[in-house]
């Protein structure tokens, strides 16, 4: 169970990455947007909760290059 979020985040992250190279621009930017910044949030509270305050700021880091794209395009 303590490795199902680091695991998601990955996942979710390579499909943002997918969808912003292949369909940017369409509707489900938001959608990737929303669940990176979730899954995110999710895994960075969970690693302050156990004191890994290194790893939460690289979550942070990891959501705002995720998202950094797409504020580009508006």
């Amino acid at each position: 169970m303590k490795n199902i979020f680091p695991i998601l985040f990955l996942v979710v992250g390579f499909l943002t990455v997918l969808e912003f190279i292949f369909i940017a621009g369409m509707f489900t930017w938001i959608i990737m947007v929303i669940s990176i910044c979730i899954i995110g949030l999710i895994n960075i509270s969970i690693e302050i909760k156990n004191r890994q305050y290194l790893q939460a700021i690289l979550y942070l880091l990891a959501i705002t290059a995720l998202v950094m794209g797409y504020l580009k395009l508006v």
